[in-house]
């Protein structure tokens, strides 16, 4: 093959470059980390080496051969290769812009040797514009020589001239990491034309010793389509700056996320355990105060009293439209509520104001607008509600987090508590009662002493600043209604909460080594002569096997629940020995009724407590919550009554699920679930975790049931489609099986058909008479469209007709399970126990032990609550 000689212009043309490049150097924007990690002239010890190991890599890959030829080219073309050594150097400079436009518009085809000549000049950022015109005459000339394939090196060509633009436009980072495989890529496409052309090897060393610098450049060589060499520059730059933006913003939302979801391993500490006993929470305490809710805005709605319209005023109007507000719930009819809010509104109507008696009062208007507003708001697009929700968050977000000894933690409520009509749980006294919106002035602060205090709303003032480091809360206010305290608090993922759970469940593990003498006691004080310690041994008993709460004593108007030591007569029946039966309301209102085998001695004592009492009367009338917990005390400083309450569930847990282990081997995941609800449930049932049947129940079990009975109908059609297969052929099952599908398509048509006609009945006449969809339909809840119905298709095959049978009956398996686990805990609250009550390394534990994923178990909240439970070892037993 003819041999191209490379012409002495080009190298006198490299030192006019060279001394223009570090000009430009100068002018160029540097790549801020690049410079910091790379001296701009390395040694020249350095460059060597690298040139060594790369000539050692090219050896890998070509014959003795080429090296030869290489080496004489060496000689020909680089007759100042000493000088060349610092440029190889200098080539390191992090900017890189590659001015090579014009050799773009000309469509013409680079030798091999120049085109990567080039490529190394473009990486030193220098303007050959000039150079260009009379490069391209050489490389048109030796075109035939350098390849077979001319149409494929162009389009290399293009590909090459694309990338310097691309170059020229923006600043490349390196990453050597990501870039290795592009890199050997590139080399590799290079390597067959190193045989015909004795230029080959000089470049492709001084393309490794740019690798550090240029590896992206090389990742688009091989990537890059040729269709981009007909993007203009101006096209190249905005795709550019997009995908910089795009990338950035990318980059700039990981970051926060990652910040955001950064745990603190505060229990991996060294000095975890002084910690863990000191009373101090915190060193320094940052934050920004918390977040009022808006003031009420009126909406000029009559009321209307014995027929006409009533105007009223603001504050009249706010109380108003919370009560109408109520219409679809059961508090608008229930008779101590409305007492309540008459109390309360008759008040700010005043005793001259025309409206009497509630009971003649019609809040419909008000209703109807209530409808019409929640309308509007379901019926937002979509970028409405995003741009709703960014700015929510964008005015929420100073408050969202404070700083603890100077880490990042999130604060779980940083909003007060909008004003409303008091609700309750369970039959409470004070339904209906007004709560009042909490000022500034209501509120304490609780902040570090070096720190500025958070500023209050205009015109107005804390009602106190506190440095209190032994307590985790922000800032308090009291209840209106209940007058107890309300605090703003950590995040349940935040470190201190983390650690207050970790103390909780600690302690009730510890327990485990008090509680066979504290069982011993209380059964010495039955046999006691003192009445005293007789109510106190069986008080203890109860806690300890019942999991009773401790019973604090109740105002009058505060709901009537009860405890261990507030039971009273009329809550004990006493049975034939050894059954006694304890019905009472307990914490929020909830049935606890039981009857439960006791102790002959305990069942004795009993009996003597409730002698010559009257139902209202104190059972344990000797003892209170105090003395009880004092007595705990004796046996562990922070032992109560809750603490017990941990302890029983914790271990009732622990004891079910270490019965499943060997059951349950070789089960779906559904059935492992299911074993473990059944061992929930135990827990629960202990902890007397009951909850009224949910209202959504009968529709959520409808729901389950058609999913049960449409697996069911898919099977029926599965098993006929095999027998049809078989017996007929699939052409005949196809007929067959479409008609089917024809006509459960019809039937959906048809039902879409009658909700369309339905929904546009109801549009016309809110048209007509100038009122909202909302209003005309009389609910906020919108009915729900007709279900469209799967298309399946038919399977190709008798035998795969029976493997989707088989998939389909295990789906309905699933179903039923699923079902079967919803009636179960239709008014058992699984979920309190094993939030609250039941140590978190069990269930992780239990987990691992057995293939399930924590996900099915816990959410990702509560894997956030528990980050210390996450680590624990398969073997832990409570």
């Amino acid at each position: 093959m003819k041999e191209s000689v490379a012409p002495t212009t080009p190298i006198k043309s490299r030192r006019v470059i060279k001394r223009k490049r570090e000009e430009s150097e100068d002018e160029a924007p540097k790549n801020h980390s690049e410079s910091e990690e790379e001296p701009k002239t390395p040694p020249k010890k350095n460059s060597s080496k690298k040139d060594s190991d790369d000539e050692s890599e090219q050896d890998l890959e070509h014959s003795d051969d080429d090296t030869e030829q290489d080496d004489d080219n060496d000689d020909s073309d680089f007759n100042e290769s000493p000088k060349k050594k610092p440029k190889k150097a200098a080539k390191k400079t992090p900017t890189k812009k590659t001015p090579v436009k014009k050799t773009a518009k000309k469509k013409t085809v680079k030798d091999d040797d120049d085109e990567e000549e080039e490529e190394s000049k473009s990486k030193k950022k220098q303007p050959a514009k000039k150079k260009t015109p009379a490069k391209v005459k050489e490389e048109d000339e030796s075109e035939e020589d350098v390849t077979k394939t001319p149409v494929k090196k162009t389009r290399g060509a293009k590909k090459k001239i694309q990338d310097d633009d691309d170059d020229d436009d923006e600043i490349l980072t390196s990453n050597s990491d990501e870039e290795e495989k592009p890199k050997k890529k590139a080399t590799k496409k290079k390597a067959p034309a190193k045989k015909a052309t004795p230029k080959k090897k000089t470049p492709a060393k001084k393309i490794k010793d740019d690798d550090n610098d240029d590896d992206e450049s090389e990742e688009d060589i091989t990537k890059s389509p040729a269709k981009k060499k007909r993007k203009t520059k101006k096209e190249i730059k905005d795709d550019d700056d997009d995908q910089e933006e795009e990338e950035s913003t990318k980059k700039g939302k990981k970051k926060a996320k990652k910040e955001e979801e950064e745990i603190y391993k505060w229990w991996l500490e060294p000095d975890f355990e002084e910690k863990l006993k000191s009373e101090e929470k915190w060193k320094t305490l940052v934050h920004n105060g918390v977040v009022f809710p808006p003031e009420y805005q009126q909406h000029n709605i009559s009321v209307y009293y014995k027929g006409k319209p009533v105007k009223l005023t603001p504050e009249q109007e706010e109380l108003a439209t919370m009560f109408a507000m109520m219409k679809e719930s059961d508090y608008y009819t229930n008779e101590v509520f409305k007492k309540n809010f008459w109390s309360e509104w008759s008040r700010k109507l005043g005793d001259d104001h025309v409206i009497k008696k509630l009971d003649e009062c019609d809040f419909s208007r008000i209703w109807e607008w209530h409808l019409t507003e929640k309308e509007k708001k379901n019926s937002r697009t979509s970028e409405e509600k995003k741009a709703e929700k960014l700015l929510k968050a964008e005015q929420d977000a100073p408050y969202k987090y404070c700083t603890i000894d100077g880490r990042k933690e999130k604060v779980a409520n940083v909003k007060i508590e909008p004003p409303g009509l008091f609700r309750g749980r369970g039959a409470h006294p004070k339904q209906g009662c007004l709560k009042s919106r909490i000022k500034p002035e209501d509120v304490t602060i609780n902040i570090g002493k070096m720190e500025d205090c958070p500023k209050p709303p205009e015109g107005h003032k804390w009602g106190a600043v506190v440095h209190m480091n032994t307590v985790s809360w922000l800032a308090r206010y009291s209840d209106p209604i209940t007058k107890s305290t309300k605090y703003v608090q950590l995040s349940a993922a935040s470190s201190l909460k983390g650690v207050n759970d970790y103390l909780k469940y600690q302690n009730a593990r510890d327990l485990k080594d008090h509680v066979d003498q504290i069982r011993k006691d209380y059964k010495k004080m039955w046999s006691s002569e003192d009445e005293t310690k007789q109510q106190m041994g069986v008080a203890m008993y109860f806690i300890d096997k019942l999991a009773l709460r401790v019973g604090n004593e109740k105002d009058e108007d505060k709901a009537d629940t009860v405890g261990c030591c507030s039971l009273r007569v009329e809550h004990i029946n006493v049975k034939k020995k050894p059954t006694i039966e304890l019905d009472f309301l307990g914490k929020d209102s909830i049935r606890y009724l039981n009857e439960v085998n006791v102790e002959d001695k305990v069942h004795d004592l009993i009996k003597q407590f409730l002698k010559s009492k009257k139902p209202a009367d104190d059972v344990f009338d000797n003892i209170n919550p105090t003395s009880l917990n004092n007595e705990f005390h004796k046996y562990m400083e922070k032992l109560t009554a809750k603490v017990f309450r941990t302890f029983n569930a914790s271990l009732t847990l622990d004891r079910e699920l270490a019965k499943t282990d060997k059951q349950i081997k070789g089960m779906s995941i559904q059935d492992k679930l299911q074993a473990y609800n059944d061992a929930n449930r135990e827990v629960a049932i202990l902890c007397n975790h009951q909850r009224a049947a949910p209202k959504t129940f009968d529709n959520s079990l409808q729901t389950v049931d058609n999913k049960i009975q449409d697996l069911k109908e898919l099977k029926d059609r599965l098993k006929e489609a095999e027998k049809l297969i078989k017996k007929k052929g699939y052409d005949d099952a196809k007929v067959i099986w479409d008609k089917n599908d024809e006509a459960k398509q019809k039937e959906y048509e048809q039902a879409i058909e009658d909700y369309e006609a339905a929904e546009e009945a109801v549009k016309k006449k809110a048209k007509a008479e100038g009122k909202s969809v909302a209003v005309i339909r009389g609910t906020a809840v919108k009915p729900k469209a007709p279900k469209k119905p799967t298309k399946r298709a038919l399977p190709k095959s008798a035998e795969a007709a029976e493997k989707q049978i088989e998939k389909v009956e295990e789906r309905i398996r699933d179903a039923e399970a699923q079902r079967k686990l919803k009636v179960d805990n239709k008014t058992v609250a699984l979920g309190t126990s094993r939030i609250n009550y039941c140590d978190p390394r069990i269930t992780v534990a239990w987990c691992k032990r057995n293939e399930v994923p924590i996900s099915k178990l816990f959410s990702k909240t509560l894997q956030d609550k528990f980050p210390w439970a996450m680590d624990v070892e398969q073997e832990y037993k409570f």
